[in-house]
C-alpha cells in the first residue's frame, strides 16, 4: 500500500521548461508570501566546476527507466522547505518524475546519488558528474537574482541570428530588488551557478557528501 504523503501544497505558479531558476524564483516568492516568517525556505542551485551534473528521474530525460531517466544538466535549481515544528524537509522540483513537493529522503534516494559515507571519495559517481550545492535563504535569492536569459541563446546557421534553445517565459526577465538598484541585470551564471564564485557568490556552497548526508545544513542559517 502506497504511503500517503500530506505535504505542503504546491501553489500554482508559472512554469517554463528549461528555466528552473525562474520557476523556483516565482515559487519562492509565492511561498514566502503565503507561509509564516518562521518557515525556512531555500533556493538550492546545483552545479559543479565543469557544469556537468548527473540528475536522475528527470522529465526531460531522453533515456528510459533502465537508466533511471538520467539528464546531465549544466545546472539545476530546486527549492527546499522546512516548516516550523515539522520534522520533514520538502523538496520542490517541477522537473522531476517523483512529484513536487517530495520528502527529502525520497527525493535524494531516487533523484541524486547519495553518498555512502562522509568521505569525499566514497561517492560512486565520476568526479566530473558530481554535484555541488549552493544553498541560499529565499529572501537572499529573491533580492539578488537576475537573468537576461542570454545563456539560452545560440547562433543559428539557418537564420543567421541568435535563437533561444528553449522557448523563454512569456513574462519579462526577472530582476531582484537589490540587483535592480545596482543595475545588475544578469547575475545567474556569475553569482549563482559558478560554484567557485567568491565575494559575489551567495549562500553556502556544499559538496555532495556534506549536503546529501542529512539536513543539518539548515541549522547553519
Amino acid at each position: 500500500m502506497q504511503e500517503e504523503v500530506n505535504g505542503p501544497p504546491t501553489p500554482i505558479t508559472p512554469y517554463t521548461a528549461c528555466y528552473c531558476e525562474e520557476n523556483v524564483y516565482l515559487l519562492g516568492e509565492t511561498l514566502r508570501r503565503l507561509l509564516p516568517p518562521s518557515a525556512k525556505i531555500f533556493a538550492v542551485v546545483v552545479s559543479n566546476p565543469t557544469k556537468t551534473i548527473a540528475v536522475w528521474q528527470q522529465l526531460a530525460s531522453q533515456y528510459s527507466a533502465l537508466d533511471n531517466f538520467l539528464v546531465v544538466w549544466d545546472y539545476h535549481v530546486i527549492l527546499c522547505l522546512k516548516l516550523p515544528d515539522v520534522e520533514d524537509v520538502w523538496v520542490y522540483d517541477a522537473d522531476t518524475r517523483l512529484g513536487s513537493p517530495c520528502k527529502w529522503d525520497q527525493t535524494f534516494k531516487s533523484n541524486l546519488v547519495a553518498p555512502t559515507s562522509d568521505e569525499p571519495d566514497d561517492v560512486p559517481i565520476p568526479q566530473s558528474f558530481r554535484c555541488m550545492f549552493r544553498v541560499v535563504p529565499i529572501d537572499d535569492f529573491l533580492a539578488n537574482f537576475s537573468s537576461d536569459r542570454s545563456h539560452m541563446l545560440r547562433f543559428s546557421p539557418e537564420s543567421g541570428i541568435e535563437e533561444y534553445i528553449a522557448p523563454p517565459p512569456e513574462y519579462p526577465p526577472i530582476v531582484g530588488s537589490r540587483t535592480a538598484s545596482l543595475g545588475k541585470l544578469n547575475t545567474l551564471m556569475a553569482e549563482w551557478v559558478d560554484m567557485t564564485a567568491e565575494g559575489e557568490g551567495h549562500g553556502l556552497v556544499l559538496p555532495d557528501y556534506e549536503f546529501l548526508k542529512d539536513t543539518s545544513w539548515i541549522e547553519r542559517f
